[in-house]
């Protein structure tokens, strides 16, 4: 990656360097931590309510299958 700015200016070789070496790798794990936590979180609430999703498919299921359909 620390090639991919040689030819530019020095001032411009040294931003590219810059956000290149520390922005990206920065920028490419949070949006991996963003991805775990959401996933995790999902998860987590799908257990919690799967009760309630139990329910409603055995009492009601005009209202789940609707549901399922949004």
């Amino acid at each position: 990656m620390w090639s991919q700015a040689e030819g530019y200016p020095v001032v411009i070789k040294q931003f590219l360097q810059f956000c290149l070496i520390l922005i990206y790798p920065a920028w490419v794990c949070g949006i991996l931590a963003c991805a775990a936590i959401y996933y995790a979180v999902y998860s987590v609430l799908w257990v919690l309510f799967w009760p309630v999703r139990a329910w409603m498919k055995k009492n009601r299921p005009d209202d789940y299958a609707a549901s399922q359909l949004k």
